[in-house]
């Protein structure tokens, strides 16, 4: 998954990279495990579900929440979130990945009453907020961790360079030894060619001496 991921975050990045990364919240009704309820939603793009999950239920264990996390949500029960309601509340969150983006609702039991805009203005604007910041995290987060992933690959490729600079620069020491060596051969066979036809002028002397004994060999 992560060879998808990092293409969508890098084209992401890129097309926001002339201005700040923008997120939105929309406000509907998301269905979850225990039933239907007003949710606020926001799509991540180039971040890994369970990479979502993992900091959403973090978020929570701060606020001091009774935390149960799945592979496609989290349930946070007794949560206290300074700025989005004064009591404990319930949060649920669900996630779903499709083609390298994360849709992450979040829907809060505020005791008898869900969450809603209409009903709770500075309430949803506060969560809205944090939510947006959330989502700006964890995208900050795998940026990093593909940037961690990135720079080594990059040194593992450069000290590939440098191991191959190397071999060129052995190969070349090679070669110049090697050169000697042919011209030390070139210049030894020069000498045997010479030896040879001294041992061959040598051999026909002998010859001659060969068959004058036998000629007084056969002479007795």
């Amino acid at each position: 998954m992560k060879k998808v991921i990092l293409p969508l975050l890098l084209l992401f990045l890129s097309l926001t990279s002339a201005q700040a990364i923008t997120l939105k919240v929309k406000e509907g009704s998301v269905k979850f495990d225990h039933g239907t309820f007003n949710a606020l939603t926001v799509e991540i793009l180039g971040v890994q579900e369970k990479e979502v999950n993992k900091a959403w239920a973090k978020k929570m264990k701060d606020y001091k929440g009774k935390v149960d996390k799945n592979k496609h949500g989290v349930v946070a029960e007794g949560v206290t979130y300074v700025g989005v309601h004064e009591y404990q509340a319930n949060y649920y969150s669900k996630t779903k990945e499709k083609d390298g983006t994360v849709t992450f609702s979040v829907s809060v039991d505020l005791g008898g009453a869900y969450l809603t805009s209409s009903e709770h203005s500075s309430s949803y604007k506060n969560l809205e907020k944090a939510i947006i910041e959330f989502a700006k995290e964890v995208i900050r987060e795998q940026v990093k961790e593909e940037l961690k992933e990135a720079e080594k690959a990059l040194k593992k490729q450069e000290k590939a360079l440098e191991g191959l600079k190397k071999d060129k620069e052995k190969l070349k020491s090679n070669i110049a030894g090697w050169k000697e060596d042919i011209k030390k051969a070139e210049s030894e066979i020069v000498t045997n060619d010479a030896d040879q036809k001294k041992q061959a002028e040598e051999i026909k002397k002998q010859k001659v001496v060969v068959d004058q004994i036998r000629t007084k060999e056969s002479q007795i």
